[in-house]
């Protein structure tokens, strides 16, 4: 077990700030201004720390890599966008001006600093108990047929109601890869027990996505154990087969289909992305139809999605085939990212698993564009690179 204690001098504004970072999930799930005053809050004691420390902290450039890979690729696709305008192009600038600084104070608190793997015990301890008591709220509103945080929050009864919960529920399963770390480095029945209430809050929610997303999560977790350390244990193998199991037979009774089914799986979405295909072949093959090109089409009433479902082909839709390879090589940099990571140094299992995890929950996230959602994403991703290993330090 790790012995998450911390010496006078590193009790901080890091740890404070860490802690803010895996509040981001948490009040995203309950509402936006909570999520925004957290974001402003992690931004205001970041000011604070560098005053205090009379500089601000400066990163190598070869620990940007990361921040500059999203960072370009939406500058050039708002570029691109000059081409087709959007009708407003107001909030796709504003999510570049968040990620710029979000993201490079991640990286130095996770990172660089001297602190930073005490930092990362933090949050990942945090966002561990966070997750738990959210998914330990679905179950509970499951099993009584009650929305208990709509009923608090407008102060009357609110009927349980599955549909509410899919798109955060997908976030917080995305964060699979940090729970199972933290529980493995923290054997104890307590957070055994969190730990199925998680399994059992997303299977509570009917979330199909969030429900696969859980489940890639958790069997590449593992297979990394089994095939990458060579730890071919009967556990391992177990985990493996009932977590692939137990999720296939859930999504179908949810979806009520079988296997072959595809278009009942997604939704209907796999009609909608070949929809878009045939539109995107069609004309503007190169510079597609503007950033909001796909909700212009909806609001005609000639497609039956507001946005496609899938940033890939969101990409190629509103930005044409150049978008979408700027996309594809944004992809390229975090997966040579992750192979660039020297295991000896960095936790790899990490953003490994969640790789993974992040490419199945692309077909649910809003929009590349669409805030919250995207951004936590982009975050996690960026923490999951850089976990030092407790000997490093």
């Amino acid at each position: 077990m790790l012995n998450l204690t911390f010496r006078k001098n590193n009790f901080s504004y890091e740890l404070i700030i860490s802690t803010l970072f895996a509040f981001l999930v948490f009040f995203n799930y309950l509402g936006r201004a909570l999520y925004y005053i957290d974001m402003s809050l992690i931004l205001i004691f970041f000011i604070i720390f560098s005053i205090k420390n009379r500089n601000v902290p400066l990163i190598n450039i070869k620990d940007l890599k990361f921040l500059f890979a999203v960072v370009c690729f939406y500058i050039f696709a708002y570029l691109i966008n000059l081409l087709n305008p959007s009708q407003d192009l107001t909030y796709n600038k504003n999510i570049i001006l968040i990620l710029i600084p979000i993201l490079y104070m991640g990286i130095y608190i996770f990172r660089v600093s001297k602190n930073s793997f005490y930092n990362y015990l933090v949050f990942e301890k945090v966002l561990f108990y966070l997750i738990s008591f959210l998914c330990m709220i679905v179950l509970l509103s499951y099993i009584f047929d009650l929305h208990i945080i709509n009923s608090i929050k407008y102060a009357t009864y609110k009927k349980f109601n599955h549909s509410l919960f899919h798109s955060n529920q997908t976030l917080l399963a995305l964060c699979i890869p940090f729970i199972l770390n933290y529980y493995f480095n923290n054997k104890n029945k307590m957070n055994l027990l969190f730990l199925f209430t998680i399994y059992l809050g997303t299977f509570a929610s009917h979330g199909r996505t969030a429900i696969i997303v859980l489940a890639i999560g958790t069997i590449v977790y593992f297979i990394y154990d089994l095939i990458l350390k060579k730890k071919f244990t009967f556990f391992n193998i177990l985990i493996i087969f009932l977590v692939l199991i137990f999720s296939t037979l859930l999504v179908l009774y949810i979806s009520g289909s079988t296997l072959s089914n595809l278009t009942i799986h997604t939704s209907n979405r796999m009609h909608g992305w070949l929809l878009y295909l045939n539109y995107i072949i069609d004309d503007n093959l190169f510079f597609g139809y503007g950033l909001q090109g796909a909700e212009s089409i909806w609001k005609n009433g000639e497609l039956g999605f507001k946005h496609p479902h899938n940033i890939y082909i969101e990409a190629l839709f509103g930005m044409g085939i150049v978008g979408f390879l700027s996309l594809i090589i944004l992809t390229l940099v975090y997966i040579y990212n992750i192979i660039k990571l020297d295991v000896n140094k960095y936790n790899k299992i990490l953003p490994i698993s969640f790789f993974f995890s992040l490419i199945t929950l692309q077909q649910a996230i809003g929009s590349l564009w669409g805030g919250n959602s995207i951004v936590i994403c982009l975050i996690l991703a960026m923490i999951s690179l850089n976990i030092k290993t407790p000997k490093f330090d």
